[in-house]
């Protein structure tokens, strides 16, 4: 974990997140930060949540993967694993790439991510939901393509003016890998087999991988 005091020019480096709940784990990839807007559970508002795949140590061959939250109370020096969201399988058959965002009118986190554990799927959208910091929903879909082959995935969330939601993503083994599909309720995607619109620049090329969602109030009427 890094720090800036100076937006951005310089860094330093002030700790690092260790799996301090799964004993033999590390964490290798898709690291995400967020700062809770309230309070949920035992912590406070303003409590980091570093959200991440931890997987067990050894070389390429690894049997699970889970879906892990650490917490900082203390602005990032010191960090603790709260919890496990989700586990499945290997490489090839795992859980990935979390995304968490705050929901102010039902009072829930949500964690979206990445699942390559359904045989039905190469890879498909789900989330869960927790009031506590503890207890988690069941497993649900957002996107879940008809077509097998298909792999949804690198999820961001944006809340928009209107109060609808914009979810990117890429859909490997498409044309047009960047989709945008859009919702008023976190808990309510529609039809899961449907996955919006393509992301196109204004000459019609389809645009790359690991897209990153965001929403401003500049830029026009509606914001940006």
């Amino acid at each position: 974990i890094y720090r800036s005091t100076d937006d951005g020019t310089t860094w330093e480096q002030i700790s690092q997140v260790k799996d301090t709940l799964n004993e033999g784990y590390v964490i290798n990839w898709m690291p995400f930060l967020y700062e809770l807007p309230c309070d949920i559970g035992e912590y406070k508002a303003g409590t980091i949540i570093f959200a991440s795949t931890s997987r067990e140590k050894g070389g390429n061959y690894f049997e699970i993967t889970k879906i892990t939250l650490h917490a900082s109370t203390d602005c990032g020096m010191t960090w603790k694993t709260i919890c496990n969201v989700d586990e499945a399988g290997g490489l090839s058959w795992g859980v990935w790439e979390p995304f968490l965002i705050f929901d102010e009118g039902t009072e829930r986190l949500y964690c979206f991510y990445s699942d390559d554990s359904d045989p039905n799927h190469s890879q498909k959208l789900v989330y869960k939901y927790t009031t506590d910091m503890v207890n988690w929903s069941e497993l649900k879909e957002c996107v879940a393509c008809d077509d097998p082959n298909l792999r949804p995935g690198m999820i961001s969330i944006a809340k928009m003016d209107n109060g609808e939601y914009a979810m990117a993503f890429e859909l490997v083994g498409t044309h047009d890998d960047i989709y945008i599909k859009k919702t008023k309720d976190l808990d309510d995607w529609g039809d899961v087999s449907d996955y919006g619109e393509p992301v196109k620049t204004a000459d019609g090329v389809g645009i790359g991988s690991a897209p990153w969602c965001a929403w401003g109030p500049a830029g026009s009427e509606c914001g940006m």
